[in-house]
């Protein structure tokens, strides 16, 4: 039961990175570079959260 607890915050605070990511997106399409950076910190949170989410049967 602690390893599903823990695996449900893991997964809420990956939801949260992943919307805070998207708010940097949003404000930094001028920056070619960090938009390149951003696109691939949000999808390395995609694939954590699929793996997460997986483990929990969501």
């Amino acid at each position: 039961m602690y390893n599903q607890n823990f695996a449900k915050v893991e997964l809420y605070k990956l939801k949260g990175q992943l919307e805070g990511l998207w708010e940097l997106m949003g404000v930094s399409m001028h920056d070619e570079e960090l938009v390149k950076i951003l696109r691939m910190e949000i999808e390395k949170t995609n694939t954590l959260i699929e793996v997460v989410s997986k483990q929990l049967n969501y």
